[in-house]
């Protein structure tokens, strides 16, 4: 069965270049949509765009331009260029004849040899023994019913522990049954997480 992110962040193509979703408020801050959850939106859109399973999604930039409403929209997507192993591709997502949000992505084959870069994961504790969110006193949004999360890394945010440096990490994942990532859920995560910046107090 398909998971409750995948049913909000589904497309449907209606046409070359063109694509239909369904905004859902269960994936909402407090003015308007996440960001990584419209990410997570256009980069399937974006996908069945370049319709080639050996590319993979490898940069994605989004403007967002202004909160989108629940309900539909459309998405309009174009190649901008095919090459040996690169595909560069944008897309534009509307709401009447609103752009609300534009990306522009990169799509490649994997390229030979070591990967250019020398990042090694912290040592924290496991998923069960580190920090869960607390919350006292701020608004119920509704995108903390979607995602499970653990802080490892820095402050936790909204717990009254300011630190002196904008520095957070830890564990994320889906509420519902957790699921392989793939280049929508991890575009997701990447804006699900609070920004670093509330952890400090020297705000």
């Amino acid at each position: 069965m398909e998971s409750r992110f995948d049913l909000d962040t589904r497309v449907e193509r209606r046409g070359p270049g063109r694509w239909s979703a369904q905004l859902d408020p269960g994936w909402w801050i407090v003015r308007g949509p996440n960001g990584g959850y419209l990410a997570a939106v256009l980069v399937n859109a974006l996908r069945g765009e370049v319709a080639d399973p050996a590319r993979t999604l490898r940069s994605l930039t989004v403007h967002y331009l202004r909160p989108p409403a629940p309900g539909p929209a459309h998405i309009e997507t174009r190649t901008e260029r095919v090459g040996g192993s690169l595909t560069s591709v944008t897309a534009r997502l509307l709401q009447g004849d609103q752009t609300q949000a534009l990306a522009t992505a990169a799509f490649s084959k994997p390229r030979r040899g070591s990967p250019l870069h020398h990042a090694r994961m912290p040592e924290v504790d496991p998923p069960e023994r580190a920090t869960p969110p607390r919350r006292p006193g701020s608004p119920q949004i509704a995108i903390h019913q979607r995602y499970e999360q653990r802080f490892a890394v820095g402050a936790p945010p909204f717990s009254g522990e300011r630190g002196s440096e904008a520095l957070s990490g830890g564990w994320i994942r889906l509420a519902e049954a957790p699921r392989a990532p793939d280049p929508a859920l991890l575009v997701a995560y990447a804006d699900a997480w609070p920004p670093a910046v509330f952890s400090c107090s020297e705000l």
